[in-house]
C-alpha cells in the first residue's frame, strides 16, 4: 500500500496534470482521479491540522504544569517563612485590586 501523505499526493496530482497537458490523456479520463486525489489531500491536511492543534494544547498543558510547580513551591515557602508585612508587600506588588464580597 502506498503511503498517504500530503507531499506524495501533491506530486501525484502534479504528474496527472503534466500528463494531461502533454496530451497523453483526455481531461475526462483524468478528471475523476485528480478530483479523488485532491479530496484525499484536503482531508489529510484537515486531519494533520487537527492533530497538530491537539498536540499543541497537550504539550502546552504539560509544559505549564512542570514549569509552574517549582515556582508555586518556592512561593509557598516564601510566604510561609515571611512576616505578615512582607507577605502583604509581596502580594501588593502584583495584585492591583481586591474586592471582598
Amino acid at each position: 500500500m502506498r503511503s498517504l501523505n500530503v507531499d506524495g499526493l501533491t506530486s501525484r496530482i502534479g504528474k496527472l496534470y503534466d500528463a494531461l497537458e502533454a496530451g497523453k490523456f483526455k481531461s475526462g479520463e483524468l478528471a475523476p482521479r485528480i478530483r479523488t486525489l485532491t479530496q484525499k489531500k484536503e482531508e489529510l491536511q484537515r486531519v494533520k491540522a487537527n492533530i497538530e492543534e491537539r498536540l499543541r494544547h497537550e504539550v502546552l498543558d504539560t509544559i505549564n504544569l512542570h514549569m509552574v510547580q517549582p515556582y508555586t513551591s518556592d512561593l509557598r515557602n516564601l510566604l510561609a517563612k515571611s512576616a505578615i508585612t512582607e507577605q502583604r508587600s509581596f502580594l501588593r506588588s502584583f495584585v492591583e485590586k481586591y474586592r471582598s464580597r
